[in-house]
């Protein structure tokens, strides 16, 4: 039989015995079985602690243990929670530099997930505290809307399940109806938050043509129902009706097309035309294709666009069919209606935003609107001070295109042939 003290030697202990051993005492050797005289006096050398002293061994392994605590405690204070939004492997690899400690990916995963609910809140605890959060937005930007919509009505229920909130800032849709721009772009993306969802985004085109969000929701998932939903909050804000003649441009969304038949059976809706591209690309791919595509949809009167066509006809029959299959008022130039008082045909303007929030998809729900609303803010300051170096009345970009317009419109010629009536013609006879 083995001796006990064998035992520990698996857990780590030392190889002798834990009891009170004079010097040049002898012991059995365990793995030869013969006699040797051990010095227990001398320093171990992985211990570097005498052996034989149970006070200095107390003593060393209890600095030792305040030693690592102290470490841990650096690891995670001074480093950490101001960096929450390091990686996995850039938490490890700094522990072992900074402080010799060998952790695994998933203490170095707890330890940012503490350091980021110490700076940004927890994410099931926030929801508590969300109806507090609407008294204070509300409270502090007037005329603005939030809709809160719950799993469960019963009044009477302990608990109530959350399911959307839709906020409209009361300045943002002031400034929407004053800019007289019937133009709504709208796209959803994911929440990478552990109750997961989708953030639906509504945004317009200002006067320099650049973005403008009016409306923002969270939602559990992007469905008809969500996008139903969605809609009856901005046309309630916007004070629309159904025969509103407003421009929604999307990405072909599943549901969407039909929510807004439903909704705004009146309004003009556009396709983007790179997610267009993007499904065309599968079966017929290449720049020729790209660039045809493109001269069908930027062609700006109908015969241009018919001759297009025939082009795109003679590339491929089948992608020619593609197309022909997507009714051109949806994403054809020469097609549109004109009351948007705007020609775009990407849905830029929500892509954008969505790459301005995308620090806020992983954070808590509060933590996430408070990202949003701060960007808002920061972006309406940053305008105005454009704005207000702009010369001129007209905003800095729409300066530069009337210069351009001008300077085509020079080689143009205008013969006055009564009344309203006039001939213009051009350079190469067009």
């Amino acid at each position: 039989m083995l001796p006990k003290f064998v035992k520990k030697d698996f857990c780590g202990a030392n190889n002798v015995e834990q009891q009170d051993k004079g010097v040049g005492e002898t012991q059995k050797d365990i793995n030869v079985g013969t006699t040797k005289k051990v010095n227990t006096s001398e320093k171990n050398p992985r211990k570097g602690i005498k052996v034989g002293d149970k006070k200095e061994k107390t003593k060393a392994v209890g600095t030792k243990l305040e030693r690592r605590k102290a470490r841990l405690k650096n690891l995670k204070c001074p480093w950490l929670t101001s960096n929450p939004n390091l990686p996995t492997k850039a938490v490890k690899a700094q522990s072992e530099a900074n402080f010799n400690l060998n952790v695994s990916r998933y203490k170095a995963y707890r330890a940012l997930r503490e350091a980021q609910t110490k700076l940004q809140g927890d994410y099931m605890d926030q929801y508590l505290h969300l109806r507090d959060y609407i008294k204070e937005l509300q409270g502090s930007n007037p005329n603005t809307t939030v809709r809160v919509l719950t799993g469960n009505q019963d009044p009477n229920a302990e608990a109530v399940q959350f399911k959307r909130i839709y906020i409209c800032l009361g300045g943002l849709k002031q400034g929407f109806k004053e800019l007289g721009r019937d133009l709504i772009g709208v796209d959803g993306v994911f929440m990478k938050a552990p109750a997961h969802g989708q953030l639906l985004t509504a945004v317009g085109i200002d006067s320099n043509n650049g973005i403008y969000p009016l409306a923002y929701a969270m939602v559990e998932q992007e469905n008809y129902n969500a996008w139903c939903w969605f809609f009856d909050c901005l046309r309630d804000d916007l004070e629309m009706d159904r025969t509103s003649n407003f421009t929604f441009m999307s990405d072909r969304q599943k549901g969407l097309i039909h929510v807004v038949e439903k909704v705004f059976p009146c309004a003009e809706h556009r396709f983007c035309l790179r997610h267009i591209h993007e499904n065309m690309k599968k079966k017929w791919g290449g720049l020729v294709y790209k660039k045809q595509l493109w001269k069908c949809a930027s062609a700006t009167t109908v015969p241009q666009f018919e001759k297009a066509m025939l082009e795109m006809k003679g590339l491929n029959a089948a992608c020619w069919k593609y197309l022909a299959d997507i009714q051109p008022k949806h994403w054809a130039r020469s097609h549109f209606t004109g009351r948007a008082l705007s020609d775009v045909l990407l849905n830029n303007m929500c892509e954008v935003l969505n790459k301005c929030l995308l620090e806020a998809r992983d954070k808590p729900i509060i933590t996430a609107l408070e990202y949003v609303r701060e960007y808002l803010m920061r972006r309406i300051a940053v305008v105005k001070v454009k704005f207000s170096k702009a010369d001129g009345h007209l905003t800095p970009t729409v300066t530069k295109l009337f210069e351009t317009i001008k300077e085509a419109a020079s080689q143009y010629t205008v013969i006055w042939g009564g009344d309203d009536q006039y001939q213009v013609s051009g350079p190469h006879n067009d």
